[in-house]
């Protein structure tokens, strides 16, 4: 009887270890699949944020293009303001109509003129008479700009306008103009010399 016991035994030992296998291999199903719902709930989730983060950047952006789009329109709005303030400051003088006075000129450019440089006006002819060969503007300095960077243009003339030669100064002539002196570009003096 013996080996009949040990028999049922060994039986129920075979069995348990089968059954406890068995049960293993079933919570180890049932764990992969609580990880793989929950990696999918977390899958969903980052997709959330993901999409959530992508519609905060995109408003980012679409805010900040708007930013860029109204100061590049208020920009070009000062420049197109600027431009037309400076055209109506530059003025052509016809020859025969009232040409601009040292005033009118102090007025235009809106700077102070020394007194050296209005009794300039009165300065010794030299005889030297021309014109004009091209519409040009008249200038403070024998240059674009002064050492501030500021435009020296104060006014311009039409081809024609009636000169005298001052001094000629290699790219630049010195010249009176209705008993105005400035410079102009010495490729548009026309002497009659």
């Amino acid at each position: 009887m013996k080996e009949h016991n040990d028999g049922i035994l060994t039986f129920i030992r075979y069995f348990l270890l089968v059954l406890a296998i068995v049960l293993l291999i079933i919570l180890g199903l049932l764990a992969f699949r609580i990880y793989q719902s929950s990696t999918r709930e977390i899958e969903d989730d980052a997709s959330v944020v993901v999409v959530e983060d992508t519609e905060a950047h995109t408003e980012a952006l679409e805010e900040e293009v708007q930013t860029e789009t109204e100061v590049q329109t208020e920009a070009e709005s000062d420049i197109e303001q600027k431009e037309t303030e400076t055209e109506m400051e530059l003025q052509t003088v016809d020859p025969s109509t009232d040409a601009l006075s040292t005033e009118d000129i102090l007025v235009i450019e809106g700077q102070d003129v020394t007194e050296e440089e209005t009794d300039l006006a009165g300065e010794e002819s030299t005889g030297i008479y021309g014109t004009l060969n091209s519409a040009c503007n008249f200038r403070s300095a024998a240059s674009y700009e002064d050492e501030d960077g500021n435009d020296t243009t104060i006014c311009s003339y039409d081809a024609g306008t009636e000169l005298e030669l001052l001094e000629d100064l290699g790219g630049w002539s010195r010249v009176k103009i209705n008993g105005v002196i400035g410079y102009v570009g010495s490729q548009f003096v026309s002497t009659e010399e």
